[in-house]
Parts: C-alpha cells; sequence; structure tokens
C-alpha cells in the first residue's frame, strides 16, 4: 500500500514539473548530429547535463506558470487535471519543488563549463519569466516568444560543445516552432470556444482564419529554409548537399501531418507534445527524418 501512495505521489510531482515536455529540449542535441559529433563519445557527459540543465530550468518555469495560472487552467479540458487546478499538490509544495529545480539547473549549467551556455540558459529564464508574466498575453508577441525559446535550446546545444550555430538551422528552428505554437493557439480556440478568452488572455487577438495564414507561411517559410540550409550550408561538404536535400520529403510531410491533426474534426487538443507521444504516423515521420540524415551525414 505505501509503496502504491508512494508511487501514486511520484506521478503527481513528475506531472507538475511536466516531464513529458522535456522532449522539447531534445532540440539542444540538434548540433550534435549536424556538427558531425555524434559518435564523438568526449561531449557525451558535457551534452547530457547541458540537457538536464534546460529540463530543470523549464520544470521550475511550468511550475511557476502554473502557480499563475490555476484558475484560468481550470476551465480548460485538459490543464484542469494538472496537479495545482486539480488541489492534488499544494502551493507551497510547488513552489519548493520550482526552487528545487532552479538549483539543480544551476548546478548543472555549471558543470559544463561554457560561459556562452550559462548566458543561454539565463537568456530563456529571462524569456520566459516575461512570457509568464506579460507577454503571453500578447497575440503574436506570445508564439514569438515560444518560438524564441526554441532558437535559445539549439543555441545552447553549440555553446555546449562550442561549434558554430548555422543561420541557416536557427531560421528552420524559429519558424517550425512558429508553426507549431500558432497551430497550439488554433487548436486552443476551437477546443475552448466561447471560453478561451477566459482561459487565455492573447487568444482574444486571434481567429481561425489569421490562424491558419500565420501557419501556412510559417510553414511556407520553414520548408524554404530548410531547403536552403540543405543546399547551401557552408557548415556541411558539398557532397553532402543533394543527398540531404530529400530529407525535406519528411519535414513536409511532417508539416502536413500536424496541419491535418488540426484540420481533424475529431481531433481534441492538437498540442504539438501530446501528438508527439500520440500520433504514430507523426512518430515514424520523426523517427525516419532522423534515421536518414544520420545515414547521409555519417554514412
Amino acid at each position: 500500500m505505501n509503496i502504491a501512495l508512494y508511487s501514486q505521489g511520484m506521478q503527481v510531482y513528475l506531472s507538475l514539473l511536466r516531464v513529458q515536455s522535456w522532449i522539447k529540449n531534445l532540440f539542444l542535441l540538434a548540433p550534435m548530429v549536424f556538427s558531425f559529433n555524434l559518435f564523438n563519445t568526449e561531449l557525451y557527459p558535457t551534452v547530457f547535463t547541458a540537457f538536464f540543465a534546460f529540463c530543470f530550468l523549464s520544470s521550475a518555469v511550468y511550475v511557476f506558470n502554473d502557480l499563475l495560472d490555476v484558475e484560468q487552467d481550470k476551465l480548460h479540458p485538459r490543464k484542469q487535471m494538472r496537479a495545482l487546478p486539480a488541489g492534488r499538490v499544494t502551493k507551497q509544495q510547488a513552489i519548493m519543488l520550482g526552487l528545487i529545480c532552479l538549483i539543480l539547473s544551476a548546478a548543472l549549467a555549471w558543470q559544463v563549463n561554457s560561459t556562452q551556455f550559462i548566458y543561454a540558459l539565463l537568456a530563456y529564464l529571462g524569456i520566459n519569466i516575461a512570457y509568464v508574466l506579460k507577454i503571453k498575453h500578447v497575440a503574436i508577441a506570445d508564439c514569438f516568444s515560444i518560438a524564441s525559446g526554441f532558437v535559445i535550446r539549439v543555441l545552447a546545444g553549440c555553446y555546449a560543445i562550442q561549434v558554430v550555430p548555422s543561420d541557416w538551422i536557427v531560421v528552420v528552428t524559429f519558424f517550425v516552432a512558429l508553426f507549431l505554437a500558432f497551430g497550439k493557439r488554433k487548436s486552443e480556440l476551437l477546443m475552448l470556444d466561447g471560453q478561451a478568452g477566459k482561459h487565455r488572455a492573447a487568444l482574444n487577438g486571434y481567429n481561425l482564419q489569421t490562424l491558419d495564414v500565420y501557419i501556412y507561411i510559417s510553414a511556407a517559410i520553414s520548408v524554404t529554409a530548410y531547403l536552403m540550409y540543405t543546399l547551401t550550408s557552408t557548415t556541411l561538404p558539398e557532397k553532402l548537399h543533394q543527398p540531404l536535400k530529400y530529407s525535406a520529403f519528411f519535414v513536409v510531410f511532417g508539416l502536413f501531418r500536424y496541419i491535418q491533426l488540426l484540420n481533424a474534426k475529431s481531433a481534441t487538443d492538437a498540442d504539438p507534445t501530446v501528438l508527439v507521444y500520440k500520433d504514430r504516423l507523426l512518430q515514424a515521420t520523426l523517427v525516419l527524418w532522423i534515421v536518414y540524415a544520420v545515414v547521409v551525414i555519417y554514412g
């Protein structure tokens, strides 16, 4: 019985930390692949230390956000089941857990031994504090802030292993993240209907037609920038440009699949994190893209 209660308690705390969202921090590992360091095992301790530094920091931000959004989250069909709005964790416990995550993040960041990485971590924290306190209430700016966080993750991954970031990869990361952020806002409008503005003030500044325009523009720029990266990037040997361009097939397919899910009549929640864990076709596309890219770059 005690073991069962302990397990339930751990699940509550892990849900508060949104451990499932740590998948977003895998963007830190992208520079390892595209800088020809995937099999450089000497970098593994540094990379994984940097990864978990961001994981604990992002969890601290999630806790801070949930503390401020308890009442609004009670109006959301999925978020009302989170630990704080559901009353399974007290605010005092949440604050303590958030502080522990901040301390762990700082300790791990110090081990990375890169001043630029620490600056990236601080920039991520600053942007997210601004997002939680103000930016998330401002339409368009909220999605730009989210996309900036993903760019910082990629830059942090570069700084951790001391490689120069590719301009095109930064552009691709920003617009793919922007595409997903606008898609999530559309999902929230569809799910919450008349209650949307009460849950998130920024949703008052959006409508479905405008969001569709933003989504399609972001998708188009993402594909174009990715193709430009594969064909012109100076960080890749010229012999790789031609075979790598075909990996755009998986990028386009993945974007189209997300749009399809977003517009499906049966869709109830198109949160990108949720879909990555649930949609088999998206999972297969992501895995195939990674495998193809690794084979081309290292084969």
